[in-house]
């Protein structure tokens, strides 16, 4: 596949704070090194890229979500229904569908796989079929949730870690019989982590609020009741409407750690919707291919047909700062 001849892109601000709209470049041909290079700098910039009317197949999916980063498999996924994986031996991408019959619910604020030592830099959605009307995603801007907490929480929440864990996965797979070796070696293959309750982005410096409901379990140095009680005094914040950017089709690009997206209830409609995600990352960055960073939410109202396709890229290693915007 030939590149192209870079064409000047066309930044669209979405909000004050979080999401841009990109125009004038075709995502399915091979950009420049020199085009890679300014959408990572949007990428951090804006945490959130959207691109509409892009037409691109599987191959290319996965072709462009490698030139941030990397890709992963994601290890949990294989034995989850809501998922489908490895088509033709494309283990990075994950197809999330949902219809009348199989429905698919990702409706809390989270960042994904926050369970993990090195969480993923971002990924690279690519939605296939929308509904005419719902069938939103929504992302929330986790530096301008932590950038608006009071000054005292501030300090309150300096050298704070949590712990976190994929204990929603690990009750799914308990549910099906005969799974319980399973777990024990995904136990002892992916033991919980601890990160920053406040992270910091290595590029921007800016920093940003890294907890979230489906994945932290607790704050490590407080006393169990009173580390509840700030969690949950954190864990609702995305859902304020000014730290919120959504599009219910196109292909999105986030970076991992500093947006949170989930879908928008209200607008949750029974009606077909089908997906491809893919993320990529790499070595000491962040950033998320919808592109930004990102907590994600599907709302279980809504029936959806389709398919995700999630490509994640490398890790970052817990003592390395992540990105304040997912």
């Amino acid at each position: 596949m030939a590149t192209i001849l870079d064409q000047r892109l066309q930044v669209e601000r979405l909000t004050g704070r979080l999401g841009a709209e990109l125009s004038n470049i075709d995502l399915g041909q091979t950009l420049s090194a020199d085009r890679v290079e300014e959408l990572k700098a949007l990428l951090v910039e804006h945490k959130v890229l959207f691109f509409r009317d892009q037409h691109m197949n599987r191959a290319q999916h996965l072709a462009l979500a490698r030139r941030f980063g990397p890709l992963e498999i994601h290890p949990l996924t294989t034995k989850n229904s809501s998922f489908s994986t490895d088509f033709d031996g494309d283990e990075e991408v994950v197809v999330i569908e949902s219809d009348a019959t199989k429905k698919f619910s990702g409706d809390v604020w989270h960042t994904d796989v926050t369970w993990r030592a090195m969480p993923s830099l971002g990924s690279l959605l690519r939605c296939i079929v929308a509904p005419a009307a719902g069938g939103d995603t929504l992302w929330a801007d986790m530096e301008a949730i932590y950038e608006d907490l009071p000054e005292d929480t501030k300090q309150r929440l300096v050298g704070l870690t949590a712990t976190h864990d994929w204990h929603l996965f690990r009750r799914h797979l308990l549910s099906v019989p005969g799974n319980e070796e399973l777990v024990a070696r995904y136990e002892q293959e992916m033991p919980p982590q601890v990160h920053p309750v406040v992270r910091t982005h290595p590029v921007s410096g800016r920093k940003c609020l890294f907890v979230n409901r489906s994945f932290t379990v607790r704050i490590n140095e407080l006393p169990e009741a009173e580390g509840k009680a700030l969690l949950e005094s954190l864990y609702d914040l995305p859902f304020r409407p000014e730290y919120n950017v959504g599009s219910a089709g196109g292909q999105v690009q986030w970076p991992s750690g500093t947006t949170a997206a989930p879908s928008i209830t209200s607008r949750a409609i029974s009606s077909p919707r089908t997906a491809c995600w893919s993320g990529s990352r790499s070595p000491g960055r962040s950033g998320r291919s919808s592109f930004g960073s990102a907590a994600t939410s599907w709302n279980r109202r809504r029936s959806r047909t389709g398919s995700l396709a999630q490509s994640r890229g490398r890790r970052r290693p817990a003592s390395a700062p992540a990105p304040s915007a997912r």
